[in-house]
C-alpha cells in the first residue's frame, strides 16, 4: 500500500477512533493526567433522566494525530451524561 491508499485509511482509523471515543495514546503520557477529573462520575449522580447533561467542557481535537496529511484541529465538547446499563440502573456516560 503506497501513497493515497495509506492516506485514506489512517484518517478513516482516526475518524472511527473519534467517533467511537476510543482516546488515542501518546507515548508520554499526553494530556491523561489532566482529564482523569473529566471522566471521573460524581458519586452519587445528581438526579435526572437518561440523557440530561452531567457536566460539558471544551475539547481539543486533533484528527490526524500522525502528522503525515498535516495538522487537522478542531474544536469540540467533551460531555458526560446519564443514562442506564442493561439493568436499568443509572450510570454516567462520555463522549465528544
Amino acid at each position: 500500500m503506497s501513497g493515497r491508499p495509506r492516506k485514506t485509511v489512517a484518517v478513516l482509523l482516526v475518524v472511527v477512533a473519534a467517533l467511537l471515543n476510543i482516546p488515542i495514546a501518546h507515548a508520554d503520557g499526553g494530556d491523561e493526567p489532566q482529564y482523569a477529573e473529566f471522566y471521573t462520575p460524581p458519586d452519587p449522580l445528581p438526579p435526572g433522566r437518561p440523557g440530561d447533561l452531567i457536566r460539558t467542557e471544551p475539547s481539543r481535537l486533533v484528527l490526524e494525530p500522525s502528522g503525515q496529511l498535516g495538522a487537522i484541529m478542531a474544536t469540540g465538547t467533551r460531555i458526560m451524561y446519564r443514562s442506564n446499563d442493561t439493568r436499568g440502573n443509572p450510570i454516567a456516560v462520555t463522549g465528544t
